[in-house]
């Protein structure tokens, strides 16, 4: 079962629980985890005993153009959807900053002038966490290509398949977050009980329905019972799979690295979410 934690906004605690959640079903189950929010990843921050097994580079076609073969047509430029191509004065410019390999130019040049060459976008990391595979995409510092890094973290499954796979998506609803959940069995909406969060959460929950990806709830930080999104959630039979109280020890602990699941109210809370995706799974 693959399950991907996303929010609409960033801060809301997606990485906390994504890596709260591997804990408590790595103890039962092979489970591996994720970080696919490879612009900032940050659960590695959360395990101290983490070893590096391995490091490999990821690389993407960028376009490069053959003068010989070259007319000078501008189709290239005309159907680049990212204005990434400039014809003038018979030299072609590409601009690699905007470029995002999707290969159009490659298929659309009449008389097959362009031709491509590698180029490293970032890196996959993937180390054991005691017996468990825990996997992170570190994206090249100024890079844009998000989606293509995200992909390849996504093929870097071990040898036997798990039992629980964990996304930890990017934050927001742009395509990295969808390339991130687009393949989930079951996503986890992490939000806060703050008007940003209500604001944010309603664009993440469109965002699954309109992918068709079946999804749950879980508020954080949250303050007051009775609050807004409860009740929107109970009118429109969105499921609230968890709630986790705004507390000033986990600020304490998070802040210093102390474990977490020490804390009683948050280790029945996880375990609970743990349970429900269990039972979703059967």
């Amino acid at each position: 079962m693959v399950i991907s934690v996303a929010s609409g906004k960033g801060g809301t605690g997606k990485t906390l629980l994504s890596t709260l959640l591997f804990r408590v079903l790595k103890d039962k189950f092979k489970t591996v985890l994720f970080d696919l929010d490879v612009e900032c990843p940050n659960a590695g921050l959360f395990f101290e005993n983490k070893k590096l097994i391995n490091s490999k580079d990821v690389s993407v076609k960028l376009p490069k153009v053959d003068y010989d073969k070259c007319n000078f047509c501008g189709l290239c430029e005309e159907r680049c959807n990212f204005k990434a191509i400039s014809i003038y004065e018979k030299k072609v410019s590409f601009f690699y900053e905007l470029c995002k390999s999707c290969n159009r130019c490659y298929e659309v040049c009449p008389p097959k002038a362009i031709d491509s060459f590698e180029y490293n976008i970032g890196v996959i990391n993937n180390y054991k966490v005691d017996n468990s595979d825990f996997y992170e995409g570190v994206l090249k510092i100024g890079d844009i290509r998000t989606k293509p890094l995200i992909k390849a973290v996504k093929k870097g499954f071990p040898e036997s398949t798990p039992t629980f796979t964990i996304y930890d998506s990017p934050p927001g609803t742009t395509c990295p977050m969808v390339e991130a959940v687009i393949d989930s069995d079951y996503t986890i909406l992490v939000t806060e009980d703050s008007p940003y969060g209500f604001s944010d959460i309603l664009l993440a929950i469109e965002t699954v329905k309109k992918i068709n990806i079946p999804f749950g709830v879980v508020i954080n930080k949250m303050l007051d019972p009775d609050n807004e999104l409860k009740r929107h959630c109970e009118i429109n039979n969105i499921e609230i799979i968890g709630s986790i109280k705004f507390d000033r020890e986990i600020q304490e602990k998070y802040a210093i690295n102390e474990d977490l699941l020490s804390i009683a109210h948050l280790r029945e809370e996880i375990e609970k979410i743990a349970k429900k995706i269990m039972e979703i799974k059967k």
